[in-house]
C-alpha cells in the first residue's frame, strides 16, 4: 500500500510540475504539490461513500478491499499522468505566454490527460473487481464508484484551481471563496467554446 501511495505522489507530482512549466517559477512547485493533493484528497473524501456503496452492493467486500481497489485505481491514474508528463512539459514549455488561446488549450490538455489516465485506470479497476468475483453487484458498484469519485474529483480540482496560469502574481491567488463560484463542468464547457470561437 505504501508503494502505491508513493507512486501516486511522485508520478502525479511530475505531471503537476509539467503543467506548471507553462509559467515556470513557483507555479511548477504549486502544481506539483496540488496534483497529488487532488488525487489522494479526492480518494479520502470519496472513500466513505464508496465503502458505503460496497457494503450495500457487495457485503463481503471488506473495508481494506475497498481501499485497496480505490488506491490501486488512483495509482494507475497517477502512473498514466506521470507517463504523459514529458508531453505536457513540452507543450507547456513551447507555448506562447501570455496567450488566452494557449491557456485554454493547456487547460483542455490537462483535462484530457486526466480523462485518458482515468479511463485506463477504470479498465484496471474493472479487471480488479472481476478478480474478486463480486457477481452481479460488480457493474452497479463500479458505476457508483465512478460517479462518486468523478463528481468529488471534478469539484476538488475546481477548488484547487488555478492549475495553469500566472495568477500567483495576482492578489488572492488561491481564494477558496472565488473557487466556490461556478463549477468544473461549466468551466470546461466555456473553455471549449472559447477555444473554437
Amino acid at each position: 500500500m505504501s508503494l502505491r501511495i508513493a507512486v501516486s505522489i511522485l508520478a502525479s507530482a511530475a505531471f503537476g510540475a509539467a503543467v506548471g512549466c507553462y509559467v515556470g517559477r513557483l507555479q511548477i512547485l504549486f502544481a506539483a504539490v496540488k496534483m497529488p493533493l487532488f488525487l489522494l484528497g479526492t480518494l479520502l473524501l470519496s472513500f466513505p461513500a464508496m465503502h458505503l456503496f460496497a457494503l450495500v452492493a457487495a457485503p463481503r467486500l471488506r473495508m481494506a478491499d475497498t481501499f485497496d481497489l480505490a488506491l490501486g485505481s488512483v495509482a494507475t491514474t497517477a502512473r498514466g499522468l506521470g507517463a504523459l508528463s514529458p508531453v505536457v512539459a513540452f507543450l507547456s514549455l513551447t507555448s506562447p505566454i501570455p496567450s488566452y488561446k494557449t491557456y485554454l488549450f493547456l487547460v483542455l490538455v490537462l483535462v484530457g490527460s486526466i480523462a485518458l489516465s482515468g479511463t485506463i485506470s477504470l479498465r484496471q479497476l474493472r479487471r480488479d473487481m472481476e478478480r474478486l468475483d463480486l457477481g452481479p453487484a460488480a457493474p452497479r458498484l463500479f458505476a457508483a464508484w465512478l460517479a462518486i469519485y468523478g463528481f468529488a474529483g471534478s469539484q476538488v480540482a475546481w477548488l484547487l484551481r488555478p492549475w495553469v496560469g500566472s495568477s500567483y502574481a495576482v492578489r488572492g491567488y488561491f481564494s477558496i471563496y472565488r473557487n466556490l463560484e461556478g463549477n468544473f463542468y461549466e468551466a470546461v464547457f466555456r473553455a471549449a467554446i472559447a477555444l473554437v470561437s
